[in-house]
């Protein structure tokens, strides 16, 4: 293993050169709790914590869904929002199944949210009280419906936009 690895002196300072297997390898001793971060560095000569973190994060796929940040597109966003608005997800739920905080999914309530009282449902959400089944009115069965037209119309603007790559949403605090 040690003749694979290169070395070079880059600016006056000694930069070693590890083959990929060898970061593999490292990887998978520290995804198997053999090593610990420090112990690897200890181990295998490595300056510093943030190459391994390189690595895990080039290499290891539970790395990267454990730890790494998400992004999600708007139209991703939306959809979580509806899933909260409707009742099938929980502020806290969502904050599990997706990896973002509440205060992230408190903030998309208020950009991407299809109704106008956004603080009636993060309480109803915060509380989590499942018990209570809403009747369903007349009224309620034509927000919904306006909730899947307004849907299909972002859905359309998100496609239109990725077509022809051009920005169509007005950006808040541009002037007309």
């Amino acid at each position: 293993m040690k003749k694979d690895i290169q070395e070079r002196i880059v600016n006056g300072k000694k930069h070693i050169i590890y083959p990929q297997e060898i970061k593999q390898s490292i990887v998978k001793e520290i995804e198997k709790g053999l090593l610990s971060v420090k112990e690897a560095q200890e181990k295998y000569g490595i300056a510093q914590a943030g190459t391994i973190q390189g690595w895990l994060k080039q290499y290891s796929e539970e790395y990267r869904t454990k730890y790494m940040r998400v992004i999600y597109t708007d139209a991703q966003r939306r959809t979580i929002i509806r899933e909260v608005e409707s009742g099938h997800l929980s502020i806290l739920v969502a904050c599990e199944k997706y990896r973002v905080t509440q205060e992230t999914i408190k903030d998309w309530l208020k950009v991407y949210s299809c109704l106008s009282n956004n603080d009636s449902i993060m309480q109803e959400n915060t509380i989590n009280n499942t018990s209570k089944m809403p009747v369903i009115t007349s009224k309620d069965k034509e927000l919904e419906a306006l909730k899947l037209k307004i849907a299909g119309l972002e859905a359309m603007i998100d496609i239109a936009e990725q077509e022809f790559k051009i920005d169509i949403r007005k950006k808040s605090g541009t002037k007309q």
